[in-house]
């Protein structure tokens, strides 16, 4: 039979106790100290195990800590706004640099339409000061001395008829020089329209070489540029093809240094 550690050793009154005595004693009594050194003995060796902490629980079953999920959420939300704003950096710079390419074309175009206006004003120059010279002779020339009247005589009529002659004389020269420097100009015209033409069909032509269009802008010549450097470099390439490769190399360097001086002009 066990005996209850909080049993009393000696019932106070009578040898055989009330039941209900009994029950009042065992709760309301102190615990002994076998009962002490065994809870002792069991927070020794369970250390996580606290009965008077009915809320705690051990370590490795517990959530993480708040803190360091506050931290790492902060770390990992300044990582996303940094990656943001360096995005965003990189958009603001490529669009700026897309804004200058394009005042640099509409530039460049504006350049080129003014010397061509400035070309072509200076090409019909001396033929429309021409046209304004003859267009003022022809309105300032007039015969009415030179009409023959009742009481002239022959001699008169000579005179009259040798200068009308003389005028009509001065008249053909003027048109025929006007006419000259027209035809002149036609040609000047004809050979500088044709260089054009031969300097775009050349332009085009560089450009074509390397996949590109005239008016692409300068980084986007450089970027092709740069990958025609690491598709045809020779040390890239296997020994059999080398030198095909050189040589398409010098090619492609050569085409691009022409579109540069043409950019460069």
């Amino acid at each position: 039979m066990t005996i209850h550690p909080n049993a009393p050793s000696r019932p106070s009154k009578s040898t055989t106790a009330d039941p209900q005595d009994l029950l009042t004693f065992l709760l309301t009594s102190e615990p002994c100290l076998r009962r002490r050194d065994a809870e002792k003995e069991v927070l020794k060796r369970f250390g996580w195990w606290n009965p008077w902490k009915p809320g705690w629980r051990p370590p490795e079953f517990s959530s993480p800590d708040k803190s360091s999920e506050r931290e790492s959420d902060e770390a990992r939300r300044a990582t996303y706004q940094a990656r943001r704003e360096e995005a965003l950096r990189e958009r603001q710079h490529r669009e700026r640099h897309q804004r200058e390419e394009k005042a640099w074309a509409r530039q460049e175009r504006s350049d080129s339409s003014d010397e061509r206006d400035r070309v072509g004003k200076n090409l019909f120059e001396e033929g429309d000061r021409a046209v304004d010279e003859w267009t003022s002779k022809a309105a300032r020339s007039n015969y009415d001395d030179f009409l023959i009247k009742d009481h002239h005589t022959a001699d008169d009529v000579v005179q009259f008829l040798l200068g009308a002659l003389n005028q009509m004389r001065e008249e053909r020269d003027d048109a025929i020089s006007l006419i000259s420097t027209l035809i002149e100009e036609r040609a000047l015209a004809r050979a500088r329209v044709s260089v054009q033409g031969d300097a775009c069909e050349q332009r085009d032509t560089l450009y074509r070489k390397v996949g590109l269009a005239h008016d692409c802008p300068d980084f986007l010549l450089k970027a092709a540029r740069l990958a025609f450097r690491k598709e045809f470099h020779p040390d890239g390439q296997p020994v059999d093809w080398r030198i095909d490769a050189e040589r398409r190399f010098k090619e492609t360097e050569a085409t691009f240094e022409a579109i540069m001086r043409l950019r460069s002009r």
